[in-house]
C-alpha cells in the first residue's frame, strides 16, 4: 500500500511525467456533476494522463483532490454520494 500525504502534485508526480497532469484532473473534476462510478472515474482521469490506473491509485487521487480546497472537497462528496 502506497502512503498518501494527500498532495495532489506529489501523488501524480509518481504516476506521469506529464507537468500539466494536476490540472488536468482538476479541470476534469469541475467538469463533472452528480454522483458518478468511481471505477468510470478511474478510467477516465487515468485517459487523460495516459496511465491505467489501479483501485488503489484512482482512490489516492480523489483522496488528493478531496483536500486540495473546500471546493474540491464538496465536488468529490457531490461525485462519490450514492
Amino acid at each position: 500500500m502506497v502512503e498518501n500525504n494527500f498532495d495532489l502534485h506529489d501523488c501524480l508526480a509518481e504516476l506521469t511525467s506529464d507537468p500539466k497532469a494536476e490540472s488536468k484532473i482538476l479541470q476534469y473534476i469541475d467538469q463533472q456533476h452528480g454522483p458518478k462510478n468511481k471505477v468510470v472515474m478511474h478510467i477516465e482521469m487515468g485517459e487523460l494522463i495516459n496511465v491505467i490506473l489501479s483501485t488503489e491509485e484512482g482512490d489516492n487521487i480523489l483522496a488528493c483532490v478531496l483536500t486540495y480546497s473546500e471546493h474540491y472537497h464538496n465536488k468529490i462528496i457531490e461525485l462519490t454520494a450514492s
